[in-house]
């Protein structure tokens, strides 16, 4: 059987392959315990912050809300900002990338974000949260499970959460 797997959300401006190499240090710990699989954005960009020089070459890049996204300060104070919900597309992903871990045998029971992945993140827990309870009250009949989520990590957190349900 496979380890369980935790899944990695990049922030905006890079990819799969940078951020795996982002996370060595962490994926080297974790390595006897998880997989760590990181996934990259659905949007292209431009670089983010931080990427070059040092990524030069490691393009293309991505994100996984539009540029469209920025918030301002007093953005954050309208809750209604927090039920802004994933592009079907990055839903799409986290699904199939979901069924190949359970293909290979294996769970994804953790979620990590850097930046704008973690959005992302907090978006799954609470979905995973809200799953919960609707499955406690006997109304969780057809909902779409992504994983067996129980934990995330956040680095550099971005807010609003993006929810997906």
């Amino acid at each position: 059987m496979s380890l369980p797997t935790i899944l990695a959300f990049h922030g905006s401006g890079s990819n799969s392959t940078i951020h795996t190499i982002q996370l060595a240090r962490l994926t080297r710990f974790l390595k006897p315990h998880f997989d760590l699989e990181s996934l990259t954005g659905t949007i292209e960009s431009a670089a983010g912050p931080g990427i070059l020089p040092f990524f030069e070459g490691c393009g293309p890049y991505y994100r996984w809300l539009p540029p469209t996204e920025a918030l301002s300060a007093s953005d954050a104070r309208d809750t209604s900002l927090t039920n802004l919900h994933m592009g079907k597309d990055v839903v799409d992903m986290i699904k199939r990338e979901v069924e190949k871990v359970k293909a290979r045998g294996s769970t994804v029971v953790g979620v990590v974000g850097f930046s704008q992945g973690t959005r992302v993140v907090a978006g799954l827990l609470k979905a995973r949260e809200v799953q919960g309870v609707l499955a406690a009250e006997g109304k969780g009949e057809g909902l779409e499970r992504l994983g067996d989520i129980r934990f995330g990590i956040s680095v550099c957190s971005s807010f609003p959460r993006l929810v997906s349900m």
